[in-house]
């Protein structure tokens, strides 16, 4: 039996929302010859959560895969960190009967939007810019969990986005050399940034500062491509982690909308999962993580729109569409950077930036294990233990939680099929079956076979007797050194008789 994931429906907790905060699904596996009907107890813990029921599981027979759902709720839901711990009855391998999750708790999102401030009284829904589009899809009502704030990207400091989870840019073009350098520091940190066109320009140089400053692995062009008509979004769209929520209702959502100017972005050069897709099959929305001059990917995200939320790029924002679809962006893309602070046994992952150490959570003494954090933000040695690990900075305060688990594979006890073994040991030579009614087969069919062993044996018994004949030959035994005491000159002569020594 494992317990082979833990699944929050939404990894950022928020209190009161009926949108699946709270509902996590545990995943169980068995495996062996005979999977017949068993029962199962599954319970769901951890130190920042309120007590849960126990679930019972019933195998019905040769079922070899299941899951459970609990409705957890946080201790404190100004704790940003929630560690989750998930065990079933132990087993003979009690390595993958737990396993281990973190979670976020917020009462509200915190978002940054980078726009021009506007004053006075609200424009006609015709003069809405991109910023105020998305602005009112996240907070349609004043209830809404998602506070937005708004930052003028011209004066844009560290300070402004400090402590939030998302940074709308909407002005792209109006951040300078600073501001590029502090919004890459707060995706670093793990937070999410979505980008969006301005509608301003028809050439777009901003998309270089982009990609250079953040180190993202992504073909897009500058200049703008119309489409009159409008081009309709693809019915079908692609699987994406960011949608996955909302992806049965895809289909009805995205048929209305039309886009009639976006930025070219290339799919295939672009190291990025695509979020939304054309008719034609043009990639609208893409999201991947920056990767640092070393190779090494970043903890945070980044989303970019091709087409501008506003209505002379697109319909979207009039349409019942925009409002989820912003919702989905923000509260998933949020919630994935959290999913990033999972690792597996013997790996070092990156960890936050203010970390020097980090400490496995234990029951007890014989539990504690420290690890300090290197110079490249990652552990010093792998971490070798499952567990949830704290992130300690120098001040022992802590700034983050990792959860360490088994490979699910490690413990994996199926038997690999015949043709699998094969194909497997085909790439280390020639090979077969051994006979079970008759094992010792292969040994005859050796004795049988000619040998060369013997001829070799006498030849290195020739060469051992020639050398030792050589070496008496040439050998220098057979002369003595002697030294003239008045010239000091130097001669050979015969050896001394036996009982004469002379030197």
């Amino acid at each position: 039996m494992q317990v082979v994931g833990i699944d929050p429906l939404r990894s950022v907790l928020l209190p009161g929302q009926a949108d699946g905060s709270g509902q996590v699904t545990v995943r169980l596996a068995r495996g062996g010859d005979r999977l017949d009907r068993a029962v199962s107890t599954v319970r769901l813990g951890g130190p920042d959560i309120r007590p849960v029921e126990s679930r019972v599981l019933q195998w019905e027979a040769g079922q070899s895969a299941g899951s459970v759902v609990f409705q957890v709720e946080p201790l404190d839901p100004e704790q940003s960190a929630i560690g989750l711990v998930a065990t079933v009855d132990e087993d003979a391998l009690p390595g993958d009967d737990r396993r281990f999750a973190v979670a976020q708790a917020r009462r509200q999102i915190r978002v940054a939007l980078l726009d021009r401030r506007t004053f006075g009284f609200d424009p006609g829904l015709d003069r809405l810019g991109s910023g105020q589009w998305m602005a009112r899809a996240l907070r349609p009502f004043e209830q809404s969990p998602i506070e937005v704030t708004t930052v003028d990207p011209t004066t844009l400091d560290a300070r402004s986005i400090r402590g939030v989870d998302a940074v709308l840019l909407a002005r792209p073009d109006l951040v300078n050399d600073d501001g590029w350098s502090i919004v890459g520091d707060h995706v670093e940190r793990g937070g999410l940034l979505l980008v969006v066109p301005p509608i301003e320009l028809n050439v777009h140089l901003w998309v270089d500062r982009l990609v250079e400053s953040l180190g993202l692995p992504w073909t897009v062009g500058i200049e703008t491509v119309v489409h009159d008509p409008g081009l309709p979004l693809a019915e079908q769209q692609p699987a994406s982690e960011l949608l996955r929520l909302i992806a049965g209702e895809l289909p009805q959502l995205a048929r209305p909308v039309d886009v009639f100017r976006r930025l070219p972005i290339e799919a295939e050069s672009s190291r990025a999962s695509t979020v939304l897709v054309l008719k034609d099959g043009s990639p609208l929305a893409i999201a991947g993580t920056p990767v640092d001059a070393d190779g090494r990917s970043t903890r945070g995200m980044v989303i970019l729109l091709a087409a501008a939320p506003e209505l002379s790029w697109t319909n979207l924002p009039a349409k019942p569409f925009m409002v989820p679809l912003m919702q989905e962006l923000v509260r998933q893309g949020v919630g994935l950077t959290v999913a990033g602070q999972r690792s597996t046994v013997g790996d070092r992952p990156v960890l936050e930036r203010a970390a020097t150490t980090v400490e496995r959570l234990g029951e007890g003494e014989d539990d504690d294990l420290t690890v300090a954090v290197d110079s490249s933000g990652r552990p010093a040695a792998p971490l070798s233990r499952a567990g949830l690990y704290r992130q300690v900075d120098p001040a022992q305060l802590d700034v983050g939680l990792l959860a360490v688990n088994v490979d699910p594979d490690a413990g994996n006890t199926e038997r690999v099929p015949p043709d699998a073994v094969a194909a497997w040991l085909g790439e280390s030579g020639s090979w077969a079956w051994l006979d079970e009614a008759d094992p010792a087969a292969p040994l005859r069919a050796a004795d049988g076979a000619a040998s060369i062993a013997g001829a070799l044996l006498v030849a290195v018994l020739i060469l051992a007797v020639l050398e030792t004949i050589l070496a008496r030959r040439f050998s220098h035994a057979g002369l003595r050194l002697a030294t003239d005491d008045t010239s000091g000159a130097t001669s050979f002569g015969p050896a001394p008789s036996a009982g004469g020594i002379s030197s």
